[in-house]
């Protein structure tokens, strides 16, 4: 059973692949694929990575099949032309999806006004942290990084990087959005955002930021059409798709 879709409440659905050693599970999960997620799933050179597409994909039409009260087989998304999915006929289902090595994110909430984005991250790089962030990241964000203690940077990166993810998720056009367009600041565990462009000072943001598992970065973004709309609740749940869903207490640092 999963928990309902309250006004104003998100929630996040966590689970990992290492909970899925049941071959009896891969089957059912693989028996509810599509022909190109079918295709893609066997494109995948090594193991890990089509376990991780494949729970990833099935854990997204199994909750979304549970908040619309449809089968699995049902559930048809769409794309806009960014490629970002949105279901058929429930665009008020709001939803956003990732995984990184072993660890998938799921983001769901009930409002038409909102779009979400969602990012986890595993913090397993090294050396070439910095070269990506001269790329990606904002001057800002480059000299926030460059200032901590050698000690922090990894997990400053990642915090950075997920935020980022999540914000472009949630406008929803890709890479086409310029990635020094905006930056992130913190203070204590209050996330500040600067906008540079002026549409996106007439919305509401919402982030949010946690440790998802030991050496994963998860954040969520929550883009609202009305500026004054209130500060989203977010619960989230461990999820074996088909077996079990346990509540999950995380601390978020969020914005101000």
């Amino acid at each position: 059973m999963l928990p309902p879709l309250k006004q104003n409440q998100i929630n996040v659905f966590l689970s990992q692949i290492d909970n899925h050693v049941d071959e009896h599970l891969n089957d059912l999960y693989l028996s509810y694929l599509s022909p190109s997620e079918l295709e893609k799933y066997h494109s995948f050179h090594f193991s890990k990575d089509r376990k991780l597409y494949l729970l990833a994909h099935f854990m997204l039409k199994y909750v979304l099949s549970k908040y619309i009260n449809k089968p699995i087989e049902n559930i048809l998304f769409k794309r806009n032309k960014y490629g970002k999915p949105s279901l058929i006929n429930h665009l008020n289902i709001k939803f956003n999806l990732s995984h990184s090595k072993k660890a998938v994110a799921l983001v769901v909430s009930h409002n038409l006004e909102q779009e979400l984005g969602i990012d986890i991250e595993c913090q397993d790089r090294g050396g070439e942290l910095l070269n990506l962030a001269s790329h990606f990241f904002s001057k800002h964000e480059v000299a926030l990084l460059l200032n901590k203690p050698e000690e922090k940077r990894i997990e400053t990166f990642f915090t950075l990087w997920t935020l980022k993810e999540a914000y472009i998720k949630a406008i929803g056009k890709g890479l086409s959005i310029d990635l020094d367009s905006f930056s992130f600041d913190f203070l204590n565990r209050n996330i500040l955002i600067n906008h540079y462009k002026k549409q996106e000072k007439t919305k509401r943001w919402d982030f949010f930021n946690t440790q998802a598992f030991k050496n994963y970065q998860l954040s969520i973004a929550v883009r609202n059409n009305e500026i004054d709309a209130q500060t989203p609740v977010i619960k989230t749940f461990k999820l074996i798709p088909t077996i079990s869903c346990k509540d999950l207490s995380l601390n978020f640092n969020q914005s101000v």
